[in-house]
């Protein structure tokens, strides 16, 4: 599977969806989300921290659904390492408009702490 989740907090107590995507995330995969995100999901509207493994593609399916998902979480950091994908994910973001609660980091500590800052 390319996508899992994992429930947690920030280090300020505030509720974190933490996704792990990795391999070849195809629309299904990445349909999953809305499973912890959407109105009346658990995590609808809350601080969600993604790590992308090196060598993550996406299908162009995938590339376009994450996008439309924008409005159901409150503060999205996006950890990856590898400049290719991180590229892909900048103009992904881009194309959909862009999120002010939406940021990519390289560091997991950096990520967290942002997505603290964020105000409610």
């Amino acid at each position: 599977m390319a996508v899992r989740y994992e429930e947690s907090t920030t280090p300020k107590g505030h509720p974190l969806l933490k996704m792990f995507v990795s391999g070849h995330c195809d629309l299904p995969q990445a349909e999953t989300m809305a499973d912890h995100i959407t109105a009346g999901q658990k995590f609808h509207r809350q601080r969600v921290l993604v790590t992308v493994a090196p060598g993550t593609e996406y299908t162009p399916d995938a590339r376009k659904y994450f996008p439309t998902l924008h409005r159901d979480h409150y503060a999205m950091a996006t950890i990856v390492t590898s400049a290719v994908v991180r590229a892909a994910i900048n103009l992904i973001s881009r194309v959909a408009g862009g999120s002010r609660n939406f940021k990519l980091f390289t560091d997991e500590a950096d990520a967290l702490e942002w997505l603290d800052t964020i105000q409610e």
